[in-house]
């Protein structure tokens, strides 16, 4: 049997463990106008008087919840490409307390500004409110999908094949195989450091470089921002259901970066895809048509994904001069073992593959 002291030691080294640490959360239901019907995934975002900021995306029933580092003073707001924000009133979170809101969104439509930013001299390029306003509701789908790749009900699978550009703008492909291959892991914060300090063409060994492609959260990361302008694209550039806005380093890269078009709904200012071009990439991949683009899509359940991803990239050769190949991704997505997308471009390539292959 332990004597007092011995009893007492014990209960002392259980105060001495460390309790569990008290959250601060914001929860809430985001309903549409008609105050009735759920808005179901939303970008819900609140950003603290400190300056931290968490996003979050709405479940079906229109709820969120929404964890926080400290007591902080916070504001919500619910971001939707094309219309205003839906902004809560600054509500204080303390310690280890939960404060609960409800938001009815408003369809005000954004009107975008015509008024001109004048550059500032550590801004080596024109840009525009205009521009600036539409890349705003660029990163709100940039977000959401993002987002969505982290959302463990989802499954998501990538179709892939990589070939050679033809002059009928068709692909040949290198083995005539499709390959289905899992989404990536989500990478961490270093990947994105090193791509703003080493650029997204790099030479890892004698023979082998790679070529990184801007993805979602890259985009809209806020150091991406900082470190680009953004302006609307010419006129004469402009598809008659799209707008555009471009997209360019603010200097001369000391390493390779991209530049390119931001294209989305004239009507709507849904995110519909984004070219880009490598800037200033190695001597020997200097060759016109490297790039790519991203495609986006709004599934039926409201997420916003990456439909599909192409990067094309230079093949030096030692005869003839460079060339360049392609490598094309199409994204499976289910839902609860339920196909949700899948895209006509795959259909079409598996027939391309068949008849390749023979009857």
């Amino acid at each position: 049997m332990p004597s007092p002291f011995q009893t007492l030691g014990r209960l002392l080294a259980l105060l001495a463990l460390p309790l569990p640490l008290l959250a601060q959360v914001v929860t809430g239901v985001v309903l549409l106008p008609d105050s009735v019907t759920p808005a179901s995934r939303v970008l819900v975002e609140a950003r603290t008087a400190r300056g931290h900021v968490s996003r979050v995306l709405s479940d079906e029933r229109g709820t969120f919840r929404i964890r926080l580092p400290q007591a902080d003073t916070a504001t919500v707001r619910i971001l939707r490409p094309g219309l205003r924000p839906t902004v809560d009133l600054p509500r204080f979170v303390g310690h280890g307390r939960e404060v609960s809101v409800r938001l009815v969104l408003a369809n005000d439509r954004v009107a975008l500004a015509a008024v001109t930013v004048t550059a500032t001299p550590d801004r080596t390029c024109r840009e525009n409110a205009s521009g600036a306003q539409l890349w705003s509701e660029a990163r709100t789908v940039l977000h959401s999908a993002a987002l969505t790749e982290r959302d463990s009900a989802m499954q998501i699978r990538a179709v892939e094949f990589e070939g050679e550009p033809q002059d009928d703008g068709g692909v040949a492909m290198a083995d005539s195989t499709l390959r289905v291959v899992p989404l990536a892991e989500r990478f961490g914060r270093a990947h994105y450091d090193s791509l703003y300090r080493f650029g997204f063409i790099r030479r890892n060994s004698p023979g082998v470089t790679t070529y990184y492609a801007p993805n979602a959260e890259l985009l809209a990361d806020d150091r991406f921002v900082a470190s680009h302008c953004f302006f609307m694209a010419p006129d004469d550039t402009l598809a008659d259901d799209l707008i555009g806005v471009r997209f360019e380093p603010l200097d001369r890269p000391r390493y390779t970066d991209v530049a390119g078009t931001v294209w989305l709904d004239v009507a709507t200012y849904e995110l519909r895809r984004i070219e880009f071009t490598y800037v200033n990439p190695p001597l020997r991949h200097r060759v016109e048509g490297t790039g790519g683009n991203v495609e986006f899509a709004k599934l039926p359940t409201g997420h916003w994904i990456t439909r599909a991803w192409t990067i094309r990239t230079a093949l030096p050769s030692a005869g003839d001069g460079a060339r360049w190949a392609t490598q094309h991704v199409v994204f499976q997505v289910t839902l609860d073992e339920t196909l949700i997308l899948r895209d006509r471009a795959m259909d079409q390539l598996a027939r391309r593959v068949r008849l390749a292959r023979g009857p």
